[in-house]
């Protein structure tokens, strides 16, 4: 689900505000599969391995490549729940000048495991918040996006949500300004 404003704009606000991003930072994207419903985009910062994991059942892969598709002309920010069929982790980006973003991944897996925790967004647990270049940024989910997009047979995936001419087409927005740094 992206969110515009509204009362999860303010508690992102806050959850942004209370953490510090990381800068020259190296990100590699490892991989994006799909296994039993469930997404996993395995990802590198440094020397420290991590996973954004999704249900494929309830989230739209073709949102997360628009999150991305958003990144290019993004004056301001953007922001992504994911659906883990319960919990929902957060992507997020803002514009920092027209070559930098703020990239933040933050998860409430910690706190939806206590059925007695009331909580918001602004709780979450930040397990990514980079300065990084777009094109940088852009490039490495491009790389295990596209595989997985052009593999992906509607009819053996009959039961995930994904809108794949969708996904296709904003791929194809990165793919365009991608290339005019090549």
């Amino acid at each position: 689900m992206f969110i515009t404003n509204g009362p999860y704009k303010e508690e992102i606000n806050s959850l942004v505000n209370k953490s510090e991003p990381s800068e020259n930072v190296e990100l590699k994207a490892l991989s994006f599969k799909e296994v039993s419903g469930w997404v996993y985009i395995s990802l590198k910062k440094n020397d420290t391995d991590f996973q954004i994991k999704y249900s494929s059942f309830t989230t739209d892969t073709s949102e997360l490549v628009h999150f991305f598709s958003k990144i290019i002309d993004l004056k301001d920010d953007v922001a992504l729940l994911l659906d883990n069929e319960g919990s929902e982790p957060l992507i997020y980006a803002k514009a920092i000048d027209d070559n930098k973003v703020r990239f933040i991944f933050a998860t409430d897996y910690d706190l939806y495991a206590d059925d007695n925790i009331d909580y918001g967004i602004d709780d979450y647990k930040v397990e990514l918040d980079i300065i990084i270049d777009k094109k940088i940024l852009l490039q490495e989910f491009y790389n295990v996006l596209k595989p997985y997009l052009e593999n992906f047979d509607v009819e053996e995936n009959e039961f995930i949500i994904m809108k794949p001419d969708k996904a296709k087409e904003n791929l194809s927005i990165i793919e365009k300004f991608l290339y005019r740094f090549s």
